[in-house]
């Protein structure tokens, strides 16, 4: 987040003290909504460049804790396409 110190406390740039206001906008909008969804709102209004940690401290700065993403198993084993199979002879087709 682009913060300047200034007598003790942190400034916002101007820049990120409007998509705060956006944020706040946006979770007001749809509470539920996680870093993805108001990356995307940000987005669609203009924020270009915003990074997602800095959206995320702009979600707990104004409250929301992101949600935990469960994510799916990253090993899946390989999908067996449709007549393929690893050795000779697994599969017989007779017509």
């Amino acid at each position: 987040m682009e913060a300047a110190p200034r007598g003790g406390a942190l400034e916002l740039s101007p820049k990120v003290a409007a998509a705060e206001q956006v944020v706040k906008e946006v979770t007001q909008e749809e509470p539920e909504g996680g870093i993805g969804k108001v990356q995307g709102a940000l987005y669609r209004r203009g924020f270009l460049d915003l990074a997602r940690e800095t959206v995320r401290q702009l979600l707990r700065r104004g409250g929301v804790e992101p949600r935990e993403v469960k994510r799916g198993r990253r090993n899946r084993p390989a999908k067996v396409g449709r007549f393929e199979r690893a050795n000779p002879n697994d599969l017989w087709q007779t017509s």
